[in-house]
């Protein structure tokens, strides 16, 4: 199968939230399944990881063989299936490349590479001004340290204080080396100004 201009095409594992392995001291291997199919959040529970299969004229950046997080719905969009392999637990699935591609992981490190004006971020803890309570974490709901920016925002750099709109965040929510990790991602859209 070969992909079209702006397109993707992807192979993705259903259970990747589903199942994980523990290395066992002696050598073995114990597989767990963790029943997620039915939550009240989809980005908990559908596939996001997925390996690219091939790769069409217009897209940049990425190669085949490399490993993507794409936005919770593409991977689970019936009509975006081209092949289910019942055997193996995955789907052949046709991608658009667009925003909700949101970045590449490294293969050795797991650090993610964001793609098509996405930045990787964190959530900036807010001070708590009160002495009469047990404190608390809380953060803030308008500010961001960028991580990691796109080649394509220059104005952005990692370590910068990042002003944004109000729910503009998104976790992501991923597994890498059988292990869940989260990532805060922002479009370059929803970043209003950088802080001093």
């Amino acid at each position: 199968m070969k992909a079209r201009r702006k397109m993707l095409v992807v192979k993705s594992y259903r259970e990747q939230k589903e199942t994980h392995e523990v290395h066992l001291e002696n050598g073995e291997t114990l597989r767990l399944y963790i029943g997620r199919k039915y939550g009240e959040n989809n980005r908990e529970i559908n596939p996001v990881v997925c390996e690219v299969l091939s790769i069409g004229k217009d897209v940049t950046n990425i190669e085949v063989g490399d490993m993507l997080i794409l936005h919770h719905n593409c991977l689970d969009n019936e009509a975006l299936i081209i092949e289910r392999d019942h055997e193996q637990m995955c789907d052949i699935v046709a991608a658009y490349w667009d925003a909700t591609v949101y970045a590449k992981i490294n293969k050795e490190t797991g650090e993610l590479t964001p793609l098509n004006g996405n930045c990787i971020a964190k959530r900036i803890p807010k001070k708590i001004k009160s002495t009469m309570f047990q404190p608390f974490e809380m953060t803030e709901d308008y500010e961001f340290e960028i991580v990691s920016a796109p080649s394509d925002f220059p104005e952005v750099k990692k370590g910068d204080r990042v002003l944004c709109y109000k729910y503009s965040d998104y976790e992501m929510v991923y597994h890498f080396n059988n292990e869940e990790k989260r990532a805060i991602r922002l479009s370059k859209e929803d970043v209003l100004g950088i802080l001093s």
